[in-house]
């Protein structure tokens, strides 16, 4: 028996309390990811950032802002360590969202347009395209006309501009009451549906090289198959600990994810290396050695984070608070997965190969 193994939980069923607890929390996020929040770049919206000496009336701010149309708003007011800061984040507008559909409906159309041949050309396409557009210079309450496609179609980028500047100016116009200096960002829907689909292929190409690293390395499918579940199971934790604690997706909390992925494979592909590859003792007592260095690891990664996630919280420093508490939600998470699903997996598989017994 090997020093230690007196605590090993593997080489009893006490490994089934971890177990159930990654089990519970697996549950727990797949229940609430749905309730998972998307920020400014994903949902489309504007960002207004002010730094201040003193603090303001946030609650008249929010009354004023209601009653302008930009409803659900979300105000943050901090301390720094130079005054105090004003993070106003407002969700797009109905108008400029339509505003946007209508101008790439405009830009089909015209294409179509434009691609068939002078003979074969559908004129109701250009009729359809400056119905469209009138309903854009209507919102914008211009009297401007076009007729020519490439009239319509400039027309109808200028009008959107003119709308987006509309709606920048009255939240510029509210701001100006309360701050001096300021900044908007503002996410249009085309370049929000832009950012969602490169997080898509970022996510799937990490996915698929995972799972052929994994398969590469192992060539062993229940081995490559354990890695590979305590490696989801990991991420679907941190996700569903966003939901739970309003950590929204944004490209930093993403970025986090995906850091996540590599750390979840690297603590797993460990687990996995001294149970497969290694002979000494049981597959009990490697797995238990594997998990004190993986822990160990794991440990330091949170104690990391953590001085990361208070420092944040301290300074408010939003940025670096969403990559500190999804790391964190993600060790924690790394440790139960790992620990509680991915080592009883392969335990069981190797296990019953060869008549093996833990």
């Amino acid at each position: 028996m090997h020093k230690g193994s007196a605590m090993n939980i593997y080489a009893s069923k006490a490994y089934l309390v971890v177990t159930f607890i990654a089990l519970s929390m697996l549950a727990l996020a797949i229940i609430n990811i749905p309730h998972l929040k998307l920020g400014v770049e994903f949902r489309g919206g504007s960002l207004a950032i002010s730094d201040m000496n003193s603090s303001i009336d946030t609650a008249s701010l929010e009354k004023d802002l209601l009653a302008n149309g930009f409803a659900d708003a979300k105000i943050l007011q901090y301390k720094t360590a130079v005054g105090y800061r004003l993070e106003l984040e407002v969700p797009l507008s109905e108008e400029v969202a339509r505003a946007e559909s209508l101008n790439n409906q405009i830009a089909s159309l015209m294409d179509e347009y434009s691609k068939s041949s002078a003979s074969d050309r559908d004129n109701t396409k250009l009729e359809q395209a400056k119905e469209l557009l009138n309903e854009m210079l209507t919102m914008a309450s211009s009297n401007k006309t076009a007729t020519t496609p490439a009239e319509v179609l400039e027309l109808s980028q200028e009008t959107l501009n003119k709308i987006r500047k509309n709606y920048e100016s009255r939240l510029s116009s509210i701001l100006s009451s309360y701050v001096g200096i300021f900044s908007i960002e503002t996410v249009t829907p085309v370049l929000s549906s832009s950012f969602m689909e490169k997080v898509k292929v970022a996510a799937f190409t990490s996915a698929f090289l995972a799972i052929v690293f994994v398969f590469f390395v192992f060539r062993e499918f229940a081995p490559s198959m354990a890695v590979i579940i305590g490696a989801l199971s990991d991420i679907v934790i941190s996700l569903g600990a966003m939901a739970i604690f309003n950590i929204p997706l944004t490209l930093a909390s993403f970025a986090a994810l995906l850091m996540l992925i590599g750390y979840s494979l690297d603590t797993d592909v460990l687990l996995t290396m001294r149970v497969v590859k290694r002979k000494d003792g049981t597959k009990a007592d490697r797995a238990w050695d594997a998990l004190k260095t993986g822990s160990t690891m794991t440990l330091t990664g949170l104690l990391s984070f953590s001085i990361l996630f208070l420092i944040a919280l301290f300074l408010r420093i939003p940025l670096y608070y969403q990559i500190g508490a999804v790391a964190i939600a993600g060790l924690v998470g790394d440790l139960f997965a790992t620990w509680g699903i991915n080592a009883v997996l392969l335990l069981h598989a190797t296990g019953r190969k060869g008549g093996v017994k833990l």
